[in-house]
């Protein structure tokens, strides 16, 4: 479950996936990103108010047929149970 968290106190919920729903991942710095952030048709989601970060990860996911681009800031604790969990992301 993805939810922006406002003035860190209450959290929006903005979309839940499966780890079996995600296709690619990484930080949005690579060039594999632009590839998905010029997709036609693709819904995006901006979890994060930290868009100049150097910590921001998208999510590229297909959610009931539906393309969908996840911009997120996860704890790297996250990344790394996400990684093990979504068979696509194994790393090399």
């Amino acid at each position: 479950r993805i939810a922006k968290v406002i003035n860190h106190l209450k959290r929006k919920p903005l979309i839940a996936i499966e780890c079996s729903d995600i296709e690619a991942m990484d930080k949005v710095s690579e060039e594999s990103f632009l590839r998905y952030d010029t997709m036609k048709g693709i819904k995006k989601v901006v979890a994060t108010p930290n868009t100049e970060s150097e910590d921001l990860y998208y999510i590229f996911c297909k959610k009931g047929g539906e393309n969908t681009l996840l911009i997120v800031e996860p704890q790297p604790e996250l990344v790394v149970m996400i990684r093990r969990s979504a068979r696509m992301l194994r790393r090399k």
